[in-house]
């Protein structure tokens, strides 16, 4: 049985073989190397066209291909991209 306390902020639990750990929703998201835009608007509390307005004026990492239909960004250029604009504030 798992002891958890509530935060107000969903989270989830993860099992594997080997352990349980609760992750909070930004280690959910973060786990991977590549988040998608349902996942980004998570991460950065602003709507997809203004996501897309930043891309396009390059005040935003971009995307990556991942294939056809499958565009992405990476985590951690997200992650650089918040903490600038936390220190610039």
């Amino acid at each position: 049985m798992h002891d958890l306390q509530f935060t107000g902020v969903a989270c989830y639990i993860i099992h594997s073989d080997t352990f349980s750990r609760v992750l909070t929703p930004t280690e959910d998201l973060t786990m991977g190397r590549f988040i998608r835009m349902r996942d980004l608007v998570k991460m950065v509390p602003v709507s997809k066209a203004h996501i897309w307005r930043l891309v396009q004026a390059g005040k935003f990492p971009r995307p990556i291909k991942l294939s056809e239909k499958c565009t992405a960004w990476k985590v951690a250029d997200i992650e650089d991209w918040l903490k600038a604009k936390e220190e610039a504030a």
